[in-house]
C-alpha cells in the first residue's frame, strides 16, 4: 500500500456496505417523528430523533451480528450516535448521520426538517478509539 492510500479494513468495508440498510433504520425513525405546530412530539416533547436513530442504526449491526452501543456526547453537545467494534480486530467505528441532516436546534430543543429522505450518503463512518470501547466494557458492561 502506499504511504498516501488510506487504509481500510475489512471491518469498515463491511459497515460501508450496509450504508442502504442504516438510511432505511434512520428514516424510520425520522418518519415515526410527528411534532405539532409548536415542535411538540407527543414522546419526545420538543427533543430531536437521534437517540432513535442510534437505537435502529444499532438494529441493523445486531442483525447482522455485529456488536454495538449507543454514544452520548461527551461534551456539551446533546447528541447520540452508534458505535459499532469489532473484538477479535480491535477495531470500531462510529456510525452517525449528523443532526442538521433532519432537524434545526440545539441542546433539547429540535425542529424536524420538512420532507427529509436519507440515503447512503447521508451516513458517516468515522474511526472511533478501541480503547474507548475497552472503557466502557469495563466499566458499563456494553
Amino acid at each position: 500500500m502506499r504511504f498516501n492510500e488510506v487504509y481500510k479494513s475489512d471491518f469498515k468495508l463491511e459497515l460501508e456496505e450496509l450504508r442502504p440498510e442504516f438510511a432505511k433504520a434512520a428514516q424510520k425513525s425520522y418518519n415515526c417523528w410527528h411534532q405539532d405546530e409548536e415542535g411538540m412530539d407527543v414522546e419526545l416533547g420538543s427533543g430531536g430523533i437521534c437517540q432513535d436513530i442510534a437505537s435502529n442504526i444499532c438494529g441493523v449491526l445486531v442483525k447482522w451480528r455485529i456488536d454495538c452501543f449507543e454514544q452520548h456526547a461527551e461534551t456539551d453537545e446533546q447528541h447520540v450516535w452508534a458505535v459499532a467494534y469489532d473484538e477479535m480486530k480491535e477495531e470500531a467505528y462510529e456510525i452517525d448521520i449528523h443532526p442538521s441532516a433532519y432537524e434545526t436546534g440545539g441542546g433539547y430543543d429540535w425542529k424536524k426538517i420538512p420532507d427529509v429522505v436519507f440515503d447512503g450518503d447521508d451516513i458517516f463512518i468515522g474511526r472511533y478509539d478501541y480503547k474507548k470501547v475497552q472503557y466502557l466494557k469495563d466499566t458499563w458492561s456494553i
